[in-house]
């Protein structure tokens, strides 16, 4: 069951939103707060083209989606997605193994790239979130309920807040049906993973496992910008000092977000900064890729987090598998 009838709450949530969110459920009945995302072309953000042209990879079809207001919490075995909880933030084993509701799969970058760039477009470079133990590091007069109780800004404890208890210029578009998209905990995307520095990505955005797939699942950028095969020999990824290239290392990279510049003889793709992974209409942020030896493999983390300022939408940071995630769901007729 999805939309199900129109009980009283599905009735409210509709109407107090405009029909901007509305709420779906679960196989068991539990409810899902959901977002209508309406398609955009790129060249409408960006008319100089530096994100490309035609509809965002988030639109293929260039039809609407719908996307979880709230960061999920497991219950009763059960992904949900509602206000004043506690949030869930399994391993990559056991955000893989939950039951997906019929037509939902995870946010990937494609749709929060898309969420994003709409925000900044909207806003300015301004988008933000509890990034600071229960509070905003900039405007440390935004608060949210932390789920240990204790006051924002406590260095111990549980400092994540309550879904839906920040105020709401911590939501994507600064409406009270706007997506919790940064700060707070970090945000599994599927379809992305960074193999020794090389950036590997879907455009269907599929939740394929990145520990246990092979390079020829994936796809990658040539040195030319083209689309190639993740097995391909040369693909752009993360180097040291901030540049993308070909020259990469297995090894931790941390720089400035906004300090990301080609190597020389590499034209950054438009698809890469459309997709939130250069810089676009958003600068802040940061790049950390923990590589170990044991580690060729990472799994992005997007958002910041509520020790990670700033957290900005250009918070690129790829981690081991045993590390823990919160994440969105997305779902299309």
């Amino acid at each position: 069951m999805i939309f199900g009838f129109k009980d009283s709450l599905r009735q409210a949530v509709e109407a107090a939103s405009g029909g901007l969110a509305t709420v779906m459920y679960t196989p068991k009945g539990q409810p899902l707060f959901m977002r209508r995302i309406t398609p955009f072309r790129l060249e409408d953000l960006a008319p100089d083209g530096s994100l490309g042209t035609g509809w965002h990879p988030a639109f293929p079809d260039g039809r609407e989606f719908w996307v979880s207001i709230y960061r999920i919490r497991v219950h009763d075995g059960e992904p949900i997605s509602v206000p004043g909880v506690g949030l869930s933030v399994p391993t990559l084993s056991g955000l893989l193994g939950l039951p997906m509701p019929p037509g939902m799969r995870f946010l990937s970058l494609l749709e929060y790239s898309a969420l994003a760039l709409m925000g900044t477009k909207l806003l300015g470079d301004v988008l933000r979130g509890n990034d600071d133990r229960g509070r905003n590091q900039t405007y440390p007069w935004e608060t949210g309920v932390r789920a240990d109780g204790l006051p924002p800004g406590t260095p111990s404890g549980n400092p994540a807040v309550l879904t839906g208890s920040g105020p709401t210029t911590w939501r994507h578009d600064h409406t009270p049906w706007g997506v919790e998209l940064v700060g707070n905990y970090r945000v599994f995307l599927a379809g992305l993973r960074f193999k020794n520095g090389a950036i590997q990505f879907r455009l269907d955005g599929a939740a394929l496992n990145p520990l246990d797939s092979d390079d020829a699942e994936w796809s990658a950028w040539d040195t030319e910008g083209n689309v190639v095969s993740g097995n391909a020999s040369g693909i752009l990824g993360y180097m040291p000092g901030g540049l993308v290239g070909t020259t990469r290392v297995n090894s931790t990279l941390v720089f400035s977000y906004a300090d990301i510049a080609p190597d020389t003889g590499i034209t950054i793709p438009p698809l890469m900064r459309a997709l939130g992974l250069a810089p676009s209409l958003y600068t802040r942020g940061d790049v950390g890729l923990y590589h170990t030896a044991d580690t060729p493999v990472l799994l992005p983390g997007f958002g910041g987090s509520w020790h990670f300022p700033p957290a900005a939408p250009g918070t690129v940071r790829g981690f081991a598998a045993t590390v823990s995630f919160s994440a969105l769901l997305v779902y299309r007729d």
